[in-house]
C-alpha cells in the first residue's frame, strides 16, 4: 500500500502469523509517515507507537500526517547509539518500549543502528540493507563511507542479528529479522543471506536488474563501486545497449529532478 518494494504486505503477512501482540511500531526516518513508508498501513489499522524523523520539513509533514493518530508519537530526532538511541526517544516521549515492529531506514549507518538495539527486541525489524553488496560479503565498510547510502553487507547484518536473538526471513532491499521466539515453523523459515539475495535477484524485473547493474559500477548514486560478482552484466546476461539505455534513463531522471528542486530519490 505505501512501502518501496511490498514491506508492508510483508509485515501484515508475518503478524498474521505470529499474532499482532501489542500492535505497536515505530519506524525511523519515518520522512513524513507515507512516502514509502513501512508502518503507515499498520497506523491506519489501528497500531500505536513513535515516527522518527531528523530532517525539519519532513517532520513538519510528518507532524501533520499524523495528526489524525492520538496514540502515535512524531518525534524530530536523529537516532543514534548514545544519548538519542531507541530506548531513550522512546521513554522521553512516554511510548512502551516492548515494539511488536521496528522499521531502520536512515540510509547508511543502519548497520549501527541495529547493533544499538542491545536494551530494546522488537518480534520483528525491518533494516534497510544495500543490494550493492555480495550477500556472502563480511567486509565492514569505513564509517564515513556506509553513511552515504553505501551501507554495509548482508551477512554483516544477519551475523549482528544473530549475536541479539534474531534471524533472517525476508529480503527485499529491506531485511526482515524475526525474534528467535517468534514464529518457528516452516511458513516463516531462517534464510541464508545468499539464498534470500539471489531470491530478491530472480523476481526484480529487468529494468531494476539494469539499474543496479550501474549501481554495481559506481556510475549512479551512492556513486559507490560495489564490485559485486552477482551484478555483472555477464551474470544479468544484459546487453550493452540495454544498459546505456538505462545510464540515459537515468541521467534524464535525475535532471528533470534537478530542475524541479527535488533532491535524494530513495532507491534500495
Amino acid at each position: 500500500m505505501y512501502s518501496q518494494n511490498g514491506e508492508d504486505g510483508i509485515v501484515a503477512r508475518v503478524f498474521s502469523i505470529i499474532g499482532p501482540g501489542q500492535r505497536r511500531c515505530c519506524e525511523y526516518g519515518a520522512w513524513d509517515g507515507m512516502h514509502l513508508s513501512n508502518t503507515r498501513a499498520l497506523i491506519e489499522n489501528g497500531w500505536s507507537g513513535a515516527l522518527i524523523e531528523c530532517d525539519e520539513a519532513r517532520f513538519n509533514r510528518l507532524r501533520r500526517n499524523a495528526r489524525l493518530f492520538p496514540t502515535v508519537a512524531a518525534i524530530k530526532a536523529r537516532v543514534d547509539a548514545a544519548d538519542n538511541r531507541l530506548s531513550v526517544l522512546l521513554k522521553r516521549c512516554g511510548v512502551p518500549l516492548e515494539l511488536d515492529f521496528l522499521s531502520i531506514d536512515v540510509d547508511g549507518l543502519d548497520y549501527d543502528l541495529l547493533l544499538a538495539l542491545d536494551d530494546i527486541r522488537p518480534r520483528l525489524i525491518c533494516v534497510e540493507v544495500n543490494a550493492g553488496h555480495h550477500p556472502a560479503s563480511f567486509a565492514i565498510i569505513p564509517r564515513q563511507v556506509a553513511a552515504n547510502n553505501v551501507g554495509q553487507p548482508l551477512s554483516a547484518f544477519v551475523s549482528a542479528a544473530d549475536k541479539l536473538g534474531y534471524r533472517l526471513i525476508c529480503y527485499t532491499g529491506n531485511a526482515f529479522f524475526l525474534r528467535q521466539d517468534e514464529g518457528r515453523g516452516p511458513e516463516l523459515p531462517t534464510l541464508t543471506p545468499q539464498d534470500a539475495y539471489t531470491g530478491f535477484l530472480r523476481a526484480m524485473p529487468p529494468s531494476e536488474r539494469r539499474w543496479l547493474h550501474l549501481v554495481n559500477l559506481g556510475l549512479v548514486s551512492p556513486y559507490y563501486s560495489f564490485q559485486n560478482s552477482l551484478l555483472t552484466s555477464s551474470a544479468y546476461k544484459l546487453s550493452r545497449l540495454g544498459i546505456a539505455r538505462a545510464r540515459m534513463r537515468y541521467l534524464a531522471m535525475k535532471g528533470r529532478r534537478s530542475v524541479a528542486g527535488i533532491v535524494g530519490a530513495r532507491r534500495v
